[in-house]
């Protein structure tokens, strides 16, 4: 894994991630109608990250983007291409933006991590370092999105419940997860 800097971000963040988010939800989130995708991607950089406690960003000295040592940005390359309405954006300070996980106190509200950079221990650093200020951890993920149904069921997270509505009653099921740190005894709280 390539070294990963955390940040926390601000409202001057919002339109990257928003970017972020797209390029990821176009991949991982191919059974949510597009109207609705929309509205959530509308909502983003207004309600839903303001609404966050904290954004943690995760963050690459660079990425790999083709041969002989050739650096470019994540998700790019000859095709930089349009997610929703925003594109691909610049390395910031020489450092490109892998991803980034917002929460309120124990719940991780969102996770989402570059599309290109999946599988390099990404989202693994954002939840350990999360994890390393909380004793349990609580998420929900659609029960849809089986690669990440899979990627938190091995890093430790139990099932411990399941909704048939996500949290707009829209019919997209979600599961109900949490992680315990070893010898940590929790709250008792599963959702």
């Amino acid at each position: 894994m390539e070294r990963v800097v955390f940040s926390d971000a601000g409202p001057a963040d919002w339109p990257a991630l928003l970017c972020l988010w797209w390029r990821n939800v176009r991949v991982s989130h191919g059974f949510v109608a597009e109207g609705y995708l929309r509205a959530i991607g509308a909502a983003l950089p207004g309600v839903y990250l303001p609404a966050m406690e904290c954004v943690r960003l995760a963050w690459l000295a660079g990425a790999p983007c083709g041969g002989a040592g050739e650096r470019c940005a994540p998700g790019a390359g000859q095709d930089a291409f349009l997610s929703g309405t925003v594109a691909v954006p610049s390395p910031t300070g020489g450092r490109w933006l892998a991803g980034f996980l917002g929460s309120v106190g124990q719940r991780v509200e969102m996770l989402f991590v570059e599309p290109g950079l999946r599988g390099r221990g990404i989202g693994t650093a954002l939840l350990d370092e999360f994890g390393a200020r909380h004793p349990e951890i609580l998420l929900d993920v659609n029960e849809q999105n089986t690669a990440a149904r899979a990627f938190y069921a091995r890093r430790g997270f139990e099932v411990v419940g399941r909704s048939p509505l996500d949290g707009a009653g829209q019919p997209y099921p979600l599961l109900h997860l949490r992680r315990l740190r070893a010898g940590s005894t929790g709250t008792g709280r599963t959702s």
